[in-house]
């Protein structure tokens, strides 16, 4: 009675045993050579390669730094520095220069044309006769003759205080005009110039 009792209990262990070994062998697959080939449990889940997924990713060399994969870093941005313009300064009002006045000698306040020898009406083909006060200090005289422009067309240097121009300038009815100076030893001006118009007796024909 006691073995009857005690086999079925041997039969349940050998059925566990037998099952666990089951498990770990592979199954036969028949081929069509006749012979038989190990098939993978499909209870084993297939593993995955990250290079056969991804073969562009970097495994990183520290597992636990995160991978940047997001846009590249632009350099920074260029910021125009503004230029100062230097200041302006206010325009200040400058006085202007005086201009220093000629300071002439007592004497020439009597330089001025001789009424009685000058002479005013020239008749054509004639030499008009021109004549000034003297001045003391005067070494020289400078006298000029001017056209109906005012255009200077002679001039000459006396040391007398009558004077003739040249006959062939006035033989054309023709305005003219004579301004004279005073020079000391130095050839300088020191006294302001004078002078007179000359006309002709009669007018110019043509």
């Amino acid at each position: 009675m006691r073995l009857y009792k005690i086999l079925p209990l041997i039969m349940l262990i050998l059925v566990g045993c037998s099952q666990g070994d089951a498990d770990e062998l592979p199954t036969l697959a028949p081929t069509l050579g006749g012979e038989t080939r190990p098939t993978e449990s499909a209870t084993e889940p297939p593993t995955l390669n990250s290079q056969t997924t991804n073969p562009t990713a970097e495994i990183p060399a520290n597992p636990t730094q995160p991978v940047n994969i997001g846009p590249p870093t632009l350099p920074p941005v260029w910021t125009a520095t503004p230029i100062t313009e230097p200041e302006i300064p206010t325009n200040t009002p400058i006085p202007p220069t005086p201009i220093p006045q000629a300071t002439f000698l007592p004497s020439c306040r009597n330089f001025r044309p001789n009424d009685e020898l000058n002479e005013r009406i020239y008749t054509p083909g004639t030499v008009p006769t021109i004549a000034w006060n003297p001045i003391p200090e005067a070494v020289n005289y400078r006298v000029t003759l001017y056209d109906e422009f005012q255009i200077e067309i002679f001039s000459d240097f006396v040391s007398e205080t009558i004077y003739r121009f040249p006959v062939e300038f006035f033989e054309e009815a023709k305005p003219y005009s004579w301004s004279v100076i005073p020079l000391n030893r130095q050839i300088q001006q020191f006294c302001p110039a004078t002078g007179a118009e000359l006309f002709p007796d009669r007018p110019a024909t043509g």
